[in-house]
């Protein structure tokens, strides 16, 4: 680490969670001022791949057989895990036990049938087509 980064996290902080400065603007990181500076595009993406993997992630960890299933069907479920985060997606536990056999006529169902269902819309309706879709 060089001198200048050295000063700056002493003097603005080094922060992993949004956090209001001394004048109450949201900033995170290092002194960043989300109100006024934001993300770059390249942030942004670089996040999203990230957040990806840890959806990815958690659903090798949830999923006896997320590995070996249709590119469509994973998809779908990590689109859910980052929807939800693993914690929440773990009680899930009739859909999971669904997915894991196979049944993803009980899987979509069990799905349609949570909170999440109802209170996610568009997103949840492609989530559960997808599971019931023929594999791709």
């Amino acid at each position: 680490m060089n001198a200048l980064e050295s000063q700056l996290k002493i003097d603005e902080g080094y922060r992993n969670k949004v956090y209001l400065d001394s004048k109450g603007i949201p900033t995170i990181g290092v002194g960043r001022n989300l109100r006024d500076v934001g993300l770059f595009p390249d942030e942004i993406e670089m996040l999203l791949q990230n957040d990806i993997k840890r959806a990815q992630a958690a659903c090798r960890a949830i999923f006896d057989n997320y590995a070996t299933l249709p590119q469509d069907k994973a998809d779908a479920l990590a689109n859910l895990a980052f929807n939800v985060g693993q914690k929440r997606l773990s009680g899930f536990k009739k859909m999971i036990a669904a997915v894991n056999d196979g049944d993803w006529v009980t899987a979509a169902h069990e799905a349609t049938n949570s909170l999440w269902y109802k209170q996610v819309g568009d997103r949840a309706k492609r989530i559960v087509a997808t599971l019931l879709s023929d594999d791709k």
